[in-house]
């Protein structure tokens, strides 16, 4: 999985697979990326994958929910 770590002008740093950090060039995003999207390569580019975002957003919720809501 490929997650946009940080955007910036003109250069976006990607967290690979294996917890790598990546910079490519910010036009070879689609135009509304954001940070923590989960994206896939489509070969010259990169697609946001929405339905994996999603999923991982809900995810993160959920444990910051579950973490604010102990009773430690």
């Amino acid at each position: 999985m490929t997650i946009i770590d940080r955007l910036g002008d003109d250069v976006a740093v990607l967290e690979m697979d294996n917890e790598e950090l990546v910079e490519v060039p910010r036009d070879k995003l689609p135009e509304r990326a954001c940070e923590g999207d989960v994206l896939v390569n489509s070969g010259s580019s990169w697609l946001v994958d929405t339905e994996a975002t999603a999923k991982r957003r809900a995810a993160i919720k959920s444990r910051i929910k579950r973490l604010l809501s102990r009773n430690d």
